[in-house]
């Protein structure tokens, strides 16, 4: 059977909402069975999961695997956690890190552009800008993104848009601190867009600043324990616990030490962080970075 590629992503559609109006123009009955002609299996179809052979594989399907990179995923904002320009079939996995943020991680819409999406081509779908981690507000239209009432995780449900009955938003209200952590991350990600070379670069450029360039665990573990407070305080009692959420914790106020977990492998975790620590480091250090 033949696949259908001629139906094309939508303007900023992300490329794991297009795998599934793929799958719906398909005429195939079961979903895996129609990745497995792609070339993919895929089970955890999840906004932020770039290292994976579905998005490889989706990316490749395109004329322009690059502009498809910026335009059809987010994986241009994890140049800060690569250290690299991303570049599909590298070997990269992700941190387990589900349950480790403040923000909802589900996938969002804006019922203004839904409205938009079904006037202009028949269908809604799941932006990519509007998955940037952290982000509440709509790249078009500057209204407060919303989740599923019921939030999805993962797109192997096939849910577009149109599919979810309820819908709330993301915040329930924004503040100062807020606002200027989101417009410091859409500015990053401009600048991965505009500049990879400079966002590629900032991560040697924080450990350096900080001086966790040794390869001495004691010695980073100590200057850790010396900077945390200061990278708390820069980022205050509003930001802190809406991106981690150890924060909000009251059993572990005061025992949280983001950099430590990041640079001293204090959990002996492995995996590429979420570019959200990297962003939040870079958001302590802009005066020293020139961001």
């Amino acid at each position: 059977m033949i696949i259908n590629l001629f139906v094309q992503p939508l303007p900023n559609e992300h490329l794991f909402s297009w795998l599934v109006r793929l799958y719906q123009h398909s005429g195939y009955a079961n979903f895996i069975y129609f990745q497995k002609q792609l070339g993919i299996e895929e089970r955890f179809l999840k906004a932020n999961k770039i290292f994976s052979v579905a998005n490889e594989v989706l990316v490749c399907l395109l004329n322009d695997p690059k502009k498809a990179i910026s335009d059809n995923t987010v994986a241009s904002l994890w140049m800060l956690s690569l250290g690299q320009e991303y570049v599909p079939f590298e070997e990269f996995e992700h941190m387990n890190e589900q349950q480790l943020f403040g923000f909802d991680t589900s996938w969002h819409s804006c019922n203004k552009c839904r409205d938009e999406d079904i006037k202009n081509y028949g269908t809604s779908y799941w932006h990519s800008q509007h998955q940037l981690p952290s982000i509440f507000e709509c790249y078009k239209h500057k209204r407060t993104l919303e989740h599923a009432t019921v939030p999805i995780k993962n797109l192997y449900s096939e849910v577009l848009p149109h599919d979810v009955l309820q819908w709330q938003r993301v915040i329930n209200n924004s503040n100062k601190d807020l606002e200027e952590w989101q417009s410091f991350l859409l500015k990053v990600y401009g600048l991965s867009l505009q500049c990879p070379q400079i966002i590629s670069g900032l991560k040697n450029r924080i450990i350096q600043i900080l001086k966790l360039d040794t390869s001495v665990m004691a010695t980073r573990k100590a200057i850790c324990d010396q900077l945390n407070p200061s990278f708390e305080r820069s980022l205050g009692p509003v930001l802190l616990p809406y991106i981690f959420r150890d924060y909000s914790r009251q059993t572990l106020r005061g025992k949280t030490n983001i950099l430590a977990s990041m640079f001293a492998n204090i959990h002996q975790t492995k995996g590429e962080r979420n570019p959200v620590y990297w962003i939040a480091l870079a958001y302590w250090l802009r005066p020293k970075l020139e961001l």
